[in-house]
């Protein structure tokens, strides 16, 4: 058994842990991955990204990328989206538009502001789905593309199997009833900042439902989570590390996750930070995942 077969078997495991474990504990378990495991994946997957230019060989990203995702989350929720939409906008001109045709580029970013705009006469519910669909479209579509890009690449049976299992999963989650259908004492507002993802699962009128719900969530999240760090020798995100780099990763780390037991509203802001912004650098690569954009030297 090669090593591409074992790597298969792992993300198959992981799938059927991180799907037990969601059947089990789907509104804890949502919470703890996000604190625990969320911080060391975004602080490591940005590094990595950063070091490559953000697949379009420009560093000066970051900054723009930041002030863009700050910008998401301190303004209403209605005009929350133009800051992301933006983003999108830069990406896609940097990955389709050639060095020099600044229209292209001042074209791709006015689309996607336009259309970001019009959030603003969403009702409540739709706004607060509309700032949630990016890190659940990136955890869960984006994780997908990736597994099934990876196995139809080098036609790895094991593979397709994993990409199965990966749709499989969230689908019997839903099709079969949560051991914990009740939600738990702690849902008195200590974590007050997942609420919000209750919008998602409203025409859900049973108690069960919202519990499936929470499931398949939870589901995403942690393997989104998993499959990152069990790529590591294939990715190889860890290569070039100094140890400088590994204690300041270190020290944010432990920033983080202390910052929300100490405070759930600071914590929770820098954590969802952290996440919006790792979603948003991943752009130009998750545009290019789905085989629209041409390469450009």
């Amino acid at each position: 058994m090669g090593a591409t077969d074992r790597l298969d078997l792992a993300q198959i495991a992981l799938m059927v842990v991180a799907g037990l474990l969601a059947w089990a504990l789907p509104f804890g378990l949502v919470v703890l991955a996000y604190v625990l495991l969320g911080p060391a994946h975004y602080l490591t997957q940005l590094r990595w990204m950063h070091a490559r230019g953000y697949g379009v060989g420009a560093q000066w990203l970051l900054g723009v990328y930041a002030g863009l995702t700050l910008l998401a989350l301190a303004v209403p929720f209605g005009w929350g989206v133009v800051p992301l939409a933006l983003a999108l906008g830069v990406s896609l001109a940097l990955v389709w538009a050639p060095a020099g045709k600044a229209r292209a580029a001042a074209l791709g970013v006015a689309v996607a502001a336009a259309l970001g705009a019009t959030a603003q006469w969403a009702p409540d519910g739709a706004a607060w789905l509309a700032l949630l669909v990016p890190t659940l479209v990136h955890v869960s579509l984006f994780t997908g593309i990736f597994l099934w890009r990876g196995a139809h690449t080098n036609r790895r049976p094991l593979g397709y199997v994993a990409v199965a299992i990966f749709v499989v999963v969230p689908i019997v989650l839903l099709l079969v009833p949560p051991a914990q259908d009740q939600v738990p004492t702690f849902w008195d507002g200590k974590i007050a900042p997942w609420a919000p993802l209750a919008v998602l699962f409203e025409p859900l009128s049973t108690t069960p439902g919202l519990a499936a719900g929470y499931a398949v969530v939870s589901f995403a999240y942690l393997y989104h989570y998993l499959n990152w760090f069990s790529k590591t020798g294939l990715i190889g995100w860890h290569k070039g590390l100094r140890p400088g780099e590994l204690w300041a990763l270190v020290a944010a780390y432990l920033t983080a996750v202390g910052l929300y037991w100490v405070d759930l509203r600071l914590g929770f802001a820098m954590l969802l930070a952290l996440s919006y912004l790792h979603v948003v650098a991943e752009f130009p690569l998750n545009i290019r995942a789905l085989g629209v954009a041409p390469r450009h030297g």
